[in-house]
């Protein structure tokens, strides 16, 4: 997985983010992110144009008027991240995490993928007679000349998804919080799931390593491509029971679902608007035999809930388009 991400220059002054989060990245390599794509032309005279920039972004085609928007929900899962930076020295190692207040926009708060996907800035003063909008909307994510299908981050989400729901939470949480390496395995997950799992969980220590040969982190966890350095985050823990449970698999039974919904979230924060989201909701929503896991967030992506929009959606026949 890439190791490029979105965090704060400086670990005590909050005015410049070191941004190299890239996910539509095609180079070849360890680093290129988009496994398969659409190729499309930049110009109607070379061939097949997509209209997808009009749709989600300002452009002189559109008059600045885009279609589609980042929903509320988005914005309020994002500033709900703790950001987490290990500031390290040649005396000490401290943990520091980022304030939420103070920022001179919203989108700086939590997970910063967020401000490195979505821009929207004022186009001006425009009287009534413009035919320009008054907004620009930019979401990086969008390419004219390529549409990603599939990406290297969001496989090894769903290989965490399948991790957890085989009955191994351990290693399905060191996805999101530490990356997958040999060292990472051997120190962040118990023996009783490493015997379980066996090559489920194997990873070539020539290839998945820890840190370069200068010593320099280069596995990340998910959740750090926009939260900081979760490996160190405190508040971004396996969830465990208050109080022992009988056995060891009722501790596992207990976590599964928890880290379920963690990795779903992280699928939210990873994959906007790359068409995910709905589908991730269906899915669980249907294994659990929960119509409102889908219901409840679809329906509270504004700044209030749709309760009109709830009832439908509690009944799964309205999941999907009717049959011509």
């Amino acid at each position: 997985m890439s190791n490029e991400r979105s965090t704060w220059a400086s670990p005590t002054q909050y005015v410049a983010i070191y941004d190299s989060y890239n996910p539509t990245s095609t180079r070849a390599g360890t680093r290129g992110e988009v496994l398969c794509y659409i190729p499309m032309e930049e110009r109607v005279f070379d061939g097949h144009v997509s209209d997808v920039p009009n749709v989600f972004n300002s452009t002189t085609e559109n008059n600045y008027f885009y279609e589609m928007t980042a929903s509320p929900a988005m914005a309020r899962l994002s500033a709900a991240q703790i950001h987490c930076i290990e500031d390290k020295s040649a005396t000490k190692t401290d943990t520091i995490y980022v304030p939420r207040v103070g920022f001179t926009s919203d989108s700086y708060v939590g997970d910063l993928r967020y401000q490195s996907n979505f821009r929207l800035r004022s186009s001006g003063t425009q009287n009534e007679f413009s035919e320009l909008n008054s907004y620009v909307q930019t979401i990086s994510k969008v390419n004219r000349t390529r549409i990603p299908l599939y990406r290297v981050t969001m496989l090894y989400l769903r290989y965490a998804e399948a991790l957890n729901r085989a009955g191994y939470p351990q290693s399905a949480f060191a996805v999101l919080k530490y990356g997958m390496c040999d060292e990472v395995i051997k120190a962040r997950v118990d023996s009783v799931e490493r015997n379980r799992a066996g090559n489920l969980i194997y990873f070539d220590p020539n290839v998945y390593r820890l840190t370069d040969d200068g010593g320099r982190t280069i596995t990340y966890g998910v959740h750090s491509l926009g939260s900081g350095d979760s490996h160190v985050n405190n508040y971004y823990v396996l969830p465990q029971p208050e109080q022992a449970l009988a056995t060891r698999q009722d501790t596992i039974d207990y976590q599964i679902p928890l880290v379920e919904d963690l990795i779903i979230n992280e699928m939210a924060l990873e994959g906007a608007f790359e068409g995910n989201r709905y589908y991730d909701l269906m899915r669980v929503a249907l294994r659990r035999g929960d119509a409102a896991y889908l219901a409840d967030p679809v329906s509270q992506r504004g700044y209030e809930q749709n309760t009109a929009l709830r009832t439908l959606l509690l009944d799964s026949k309205n999941w999907y388009l009717p049959l011509p």
